[in-house]
């Protein structure tokens, strides 16, 4: 697990993704989602409809306290403060933590997506299977490869309240720099593989 204790390193994604290889199997690509803070589409909309939700909530929390509530309607108001904390600001850094958490890594035979929150999760997927990925990216700068079709009314970016959906049907390699360069890594990887079978 030493190549695990800082997830600062530079060389976390290769020697994390090193780790998994099958004999024989060569890594040809690893990386991580960018770092930091980020909004993300549909954040213009959802960050004024949450800091109303907060003001809200503090407003009934302060009249529960004012005129002396029960604890019970207190506590009550007072859920709803933490959680129009968390919709304000707490999932920004609860994203932030995830990304931070999360490499991925292309080999000649799968594209492996690693996070370690609590536990290490490895999803691996065998990539003459990807047979449907979406590169969604600005012009010069991050993007996103997202395995399977994308189907924007289904799949919502970013997830509900910030939260991930603990089995997401659509797995990704969030917010990472040059992504046609990975896609083309992939695509060669799967020529190849069609090649030898």
């Amino acid at each position: 697990m030493a190549a695990t204790s800082g997830f600062d390193s530079p060389g976390l994604p290769e020697a994390m993704i090193g780790e998994l290889l099958a004999p024989g199997e060569r890594l040809l690509w690893s990386g991580r989602p960018r770092g930091g803070l980020m909004l993300r589409r549909g954040d213009g909309l959802f960050i004024p409809a949450s800091m109303v939700w907060r003001g809200f909530a503090v407003a009934l929390e302060s009249v529960a306290v004012t005129v002396g509530g029960s604890l019970v309607v207190e506590l009550c108001f007072g859920s709803f403060v933490v959680l129009g904390l968390y919709l304000v600001l707490g999932r920004f850094l609860a994203d932030a933590y995830w990304r931070g958490r999360t490499v991925y890594g292309v080999t000649d035979r799968r594209a492996l997506i690693v996070t370690e929150i609590w536990r290490r999760r490895v999803r691996d997927y065998a990539i003459e299977r990807l047979t449907e990925v979406d590169l969604f990216a600005e012009r010069e700068g991050p993007g996103t490869l997202v395995f399977g079709r994308h189907d924007p009314s289904v799949q919502r970016d970013p997830p509900i309240f910030g939260l991930r959906r603990k089995n997401d049907p659509k797995p990704a390699f969030e917010v990472i720099d040059a992504p046609d360069e990975v896609l083309r890594v992939l695509r060669d990887a799967q020529r190849a593989r069609q090649q030898k079978s």
